[in-house]
């Protein structure tokens, strides 16, 4: 039986089934926009929300930053007004060929391909610690007078 674990707990998980299975528990979040709040509706109490009638609770968020934000485990979207989303690249276009960049389309896999190699394909300079050969040449010239020395008699 112990050798067998994985097959006994997957059978128990399979006989007990989903615990939560008869809870509908639902939460929506809309997406946003700057400027707007997001609209919450959940059939269960969530702190923050207020309740409508039995099984209803609505509430708004004010979320400050773009991007992807979570309420309650629920993950939703504030994004940009749609002014800011129809501009479009002619203004990063003209600004990336200023600085000596490079504005691509999806079709254009071979030119990304060539302006990457081209980019990664840079000289380096490397520099050479040459103190050990001076430490070698100190140490054989401080050895050769010891042995001078020794030759000599003198101490």
């Amino acid at each position: 039986m112990y050798r067998n674990s994985e097959l006994v707990s997957r059978t128990l998980s399979w006989t007990v089934g989903e615990p939560q299975r008869k809870e509908n528990r639902t939460i929506t979040i809309n997406e946003g926009q700057i400027g707007e709040t997001v609209q919450v509706t959940a059939n269960y109490p969530v702190k923050g929300l207020n309740r409508q009638e039995e099984n209803l609770y609505t509430g708004e968020l004010e979320t400050e930053n773009t991007g992807f934000h979570s309420f309650n485990d629920a993950v939703y979207s504030y994004n940009y007004n749609d002014e800011v989303e129809d501009i479009g690249y002619s203004e990063n276009k003209n600004l990336a060929q200023e600085t000596g960049g490079k504005v691509f389309t999806p079709d254009q896999k071979d030119e990304i391909k060539e302006s990457v190699k081209q980019f990664n394909s840079t000289e380096v300079e490397k520099q050479k610690d040459i103190s050990v050969y001076f430490l070698a040449t100190a140490l054989l010239v401080f050895l050769s007078e010891i042995g001078y020395r020794k030759r000599r008699g003198k101490k």
